[in-house]
């Protein structure tokens, strides 16, 4: 029984270990990809545009929500948005919109706008990964 044991690991060895050269990654060139890397879209940039400016230019949103700043809870995600606001201006009823978009495989991008002479402007943009939690 020895025997065959060794003739069966050898075969093994000798027919079912082959060389994977036609995917292997070139260490020396980083740009070069393989097929099982995932697609990236450009990076997203709403620094500055308007809301209507950054749907015409990235799409419609994966994810909108409105809120005052008064009363709403200024959490670990939110909480740079006091950067832009003094306590009075966090203590009125400043409406905001928050819009987040899937900006790449594995990341989102959400920003916040104020409205300013009825144009909703930019505050302020987060890129996160998906599965990070706040």
């Amino acid at each position: 029984m020895k025997c065959n044991f060794k003739y069966v690991l050898i075969f093994f060895l000798v027919f079912g270990c082959k060389p994977n050269t036609g995917g292997a990654l070139n260490v020396s060139d980083p740009d070069e990809k393989t097929m099982n890397q995932p697609l990236q879209t450009k990076k997203m940039n709403v620094k500055g545009l308007t809301l209507k400016e950054a749907v015409a230019k990235y799409g419609k949103p994966d994810y909108a929500t409105e809120f005052k700043l008064e009363g709403v809870n200024l959490n670990e995600f939110r909480i740079e948005l006091r950067n832009f606001f003094d306590a009075n201006q966090i203590a009125s009823e400043i409406e905001i919109k928050e819009i987040t978009w899937e900006n790449k495989s594995d990341s989102l991008l959400t920003a916040w706008y104020k409205e300013l002479d009825k144009e909703w402007v930019y505050i302020h943009s987060l890129e996160y990964h998906k599965n990070d939690e706040f």
